[in-house]
């Protein structure tokens, strides 16, 4: 379900995402996932900080796809409690603050500037493909869901829908 902009006030049933698009997002997660592991792997880093930037970018991933549900179930009306929202929130600045703070830290000796160049481009796209791959999953549950029952693509949402 999504605003229709040429009816401010009416929500459309909209067809659930293409092949192609939800193919675009999964294949753009895995290389963004893929990347950045790559390159954790094949910095010249001591195991245990490799350990702690995988740490890291799985704590990332994790919150964002909670943080995303978390806004997306409250975009309307609240439904969870402020303390789940407030640890979502926390949860995703947390994990990626820290992650990016040890990018940022990284000590220059350690391979250049470029590592960390690197590391910082790939762990923001994986956060971004993280974001895009939760909304593109949520939207085809809710389109698939919406038309099972009986409803056609460009038909008002039931007001208890919108």
């Amino acid at each position: 379900m999504f605003m229709n902009p040429s009816t401010p006030k009416q929500d459309l049933v909209l067809p659930p995402n293409t092949a192609a698009w939800t193919f675009q997002v999964w294949a753009a997660f895995l290389v963004s996932v893929l990347a950045l592991g790559m390159g954790l792997y094949y910095a010249p880093l001591n195991r245990w900080i490799q350990g702690f930037f995988l740490m890291g970018m799985f704590f990332t991933i994790g919150s964002t796809f909670t943080l995303a549900k978390t806004i997306r179930d409250n975009r309307n009306t609240r439904i969870d409690t402020p303390a789940w929202v407030f640890q979502s929130w926390a949860a995703f600045l947390l994990s990626a603050g820290i992650t990016f703070g040890g990018i940022a830290w990284l000590p220059a000796d350690v391979g250049g500037r470029w590592v960390q160049g690197c590391l910082a481009v790939a762990f923001f796209f994986c956060i971004n493909t993280s974001f895009t791959l939760s909304k593109t999953i949520r939207d085809n549950h809710e389109a698939e869901k919406i038309l099972s029952n009986g409803m056609s693509v460009g038909s008002p949402m039931p007001e208890h829908q919108a």
